[in-house]
């Protein structure tokens, strides 16, 4: 009976971990400026924001930012890690951008970010 029980409740947490979202991924291209990050079909959709602030050592931009549909997060201005250093460089302060963040180990990640067209 315990092994049942054990059994179903594995699978029951496996079902949650699969539909938590975990297993998104992204996949890193490091050679191009501007593209260092594209998200695997179907994970994330771009959201917008604007540059407010960079910070090197930290490895920081804040963006004040629209709603960011994939990590069902609302709009505000906030840090975020960068999955790529080069995204530091490639954005200034007042710079509107169009961006994908993720969850990786946690930590709210910039995985994509480009000029706003």
């Amino acid at each position: 009976m315990q092994n049942v029980f054990s059994r179903q409740l594995s699978i029951g947490l496996l079902a949650v971990f699969c539909n938590s979202g975990v297993f998104a991924q992204t996949t890193m291209d490091h050679g191009k400026m501007g593209h260092s990050a594209q998200p695997v079909a179907g994970t994330s959709v771009l959201a917008e924001g604007e540059v407010r602030k960079i910070d090197l050592q930290a490895q920081t931009i804040t963006l004040k930012h629209g709603a960011i549909k994939n990590i069902d997060m609302p709009a505000m201005t906030m840090p975020f890690k960068v999955a790529n250093p080069i995204f530091l460089t490639q954005t200034k302060v007042g710079d509107k951008v169009r961006f994908s963040a993720d969850m990786p180990s946690g930590v709210l990640t910039l995985t994509r970010i480009e000029l706003a067209k």
